[in-house]
């Protein structure tokens, strides 16, 4: 009887034994941790940001994204300004990390309305050609009155439609006049000395430019750059005026 006791027992312990091993070859997996990643962290509104998630340096895409506790998805669009937090969640994992986004307004810059006009830059006058009825006139090709010894009297064309006409006096002081210009194709109009000189561009070039003005209708611009000249003008004369950058 002590016998059958004694194997018994003994049965049962190595049975005990035997289920102990067993339960040890299948251990209860570990809760892995997830690495939130994003390809932009600042950027104007209306921008996309994609995520990326890895356990263990190898990417899933079966993790929830929340952008400031709201469930999104792997790419969100961000459209309004502000700070965000994101963090990825999945079932018998560690949340990510944090990621932050910054986003700020998307301004966008409306070019000036002139802004790509071929007459916008600094023009110095240089030569003025005068013909008569498409004639030329004897003697009629002239230098720019230019004060001597100071620098060049220029036109600047800007982007914003306004044009500077800077002048200097026997002295070499300087003198700015700021009024608007226009230009319908290859008509413009441009200040100089103050008055608006309308003319037809009839050639043009990276950097000169050749404008046909009305002498007689703008006498009084003769009258202030050549004076002696003035009782020449007649009805009908024209003058070609080279221009340089």
């Amino acid at each position: 009887m002590k016998k059958i006791l004694l194997i018994t027992m003994l049965f049962t312990f190595v049975s005990l034994v035997s289920c102990s091993s067993s339960d040890d070859s299948n251990p209860v997996d570990s809760i892995k941790d997830l690495v939130l990643t994003a390809d932009n962290t600042g950027i104007v509104t209306g921008e996309i940001v994609k995520f990326t998630v890895t356990v263990d340096g190898k990417e899933v895409t079966d993790a929830d994204i929340y952008v400031n506790d709201a469930k999104s998805g792997y790419e969100h669009t961000f459209r309004t300004v502000g700070v965000y937090r994101v963090v990825a969640k999945k079932a018998n994992s560690n949340n990510s990390n944090t990621v932050s986004i910054s986003v700020t307004e998307n301004v966008i810059t409306e070019p000036e309305p002139g802004s790509s006009s071929k007459f916008l830059g600094k023009w110095t006058p240089q030569d003025i050609t005068v013909n008569f009825n498409g004639v030329p006139v004897p003697g009629g090709v002239l230098a720019y009155p230019h004060q001597a010894k100071c620098d060049k009297d220029m036109v600047e064309l800007l982007a914003s439609y306004q044009g500077i006409y800077t002048s200097h006096s026997e002295t070499c002081e300087v003198t700015k006049q700021t009024q608007a210009w226009k230009e319908n194709g290859n008509v413009i109009v441009i200040p100089i000395m103050g008055i608006e000189i309308e003319a037809n561009v009839t050639e043009i070039t990276s950097n000169s430019m050749i404008i046909e003005i009305d002498v007689y209708k703008y006498k009084a611009l003769v009258d202030l750059l050549m004076p002696e000249l003035s009782p020449l003008i007649i009805k009908g004369m024209k003058a070609d005026l080279k221009l340089v950058k």
